[in-house]
């Protein structure tokens, strides 16, 4: 079975998936995918052909924060990215969705709704945490960027609404634990 997990900034989607690792499921992390494609030489090569050689660093990876400073700044070259991005974090999850080696898989993916991913998945798993949490949560962030990056992203409770499953991330681990095991009999994750 292939389950998303999405949620807003900060709610805990990587401790969700953590908890369901434990629990012996595969677990994938969008993010992650993304960060280890922007490195592939094909997108390498089309990154510095739009931006320059002064995106990549001394050793050839790319300088994430000279990305940064590019594409948060305008929106075009955000689209940019992100284009360039998904269609390889999209092939990624594609294989990783059709593999059968595994019996129980989840995808933490942020933007899930927002790409219009849902339809690639079995069940949608949303976690949500109240607002003062992911403030906390986020306290280090630079002054704007958690609501630049909300900007980007439907609302938690409305993810909450559309998703098969919720969880919410108000307490600490062990509340957070017990909830996933609860949902993994509810799925029928007995069978691992």
């Amino acid at each position: 079975m292939n389950i998303a997990i999405t949620g807003g900034i900060g709610c805990g989607k990587s401790t969700v998936g953590k908890c369901f690792k434990k629990l012996g499921a595969a677990v994938y992390n969008a993010d992650e995918i993304c960060h280890e494609a922007i490195e592939y030489s094909h997108i390498k090569e089309q990154l510095s052909a739009r931006w320059g050689n002064k995106i990549l660093n001394s050793d050839s990876s790319v300088n994430r924060r000279e990305v940064a400073k590019i594409v948060f700044n305008n929106e075009s070259e955000l689209d940019f990215l992100t284009g360039i991005i998904y269609n390889e974090l999209f092939k990624i999850l594609d294989e990783k969705i059709l593999d059968s080696a595994m019996q129980w898989k989840f995808f933490e993916i942020p933007l899930l709704y927002e790409e219009n991913l849902a339809d690639r998945f079995d069940r949608v798993i949303s976690v949500w945490a109240p607002h003062e949490l992911v403030l906390r949560r986020t306290a280090n962030w630079p002054d704007g960027e958690l609501e630049r990056r909300s900007a980007r992203q439907w609302a938690p409770a409305r993810k909450l609404e559309c998703a098969d499953f919720g969880i919410v991330n108000a307490g600490g681990i062990d509340e957070l634990e017990l909830q996933c095991s609860r949902l993994a009999l509810q799925l029928g994750m007995n069978s691992l």
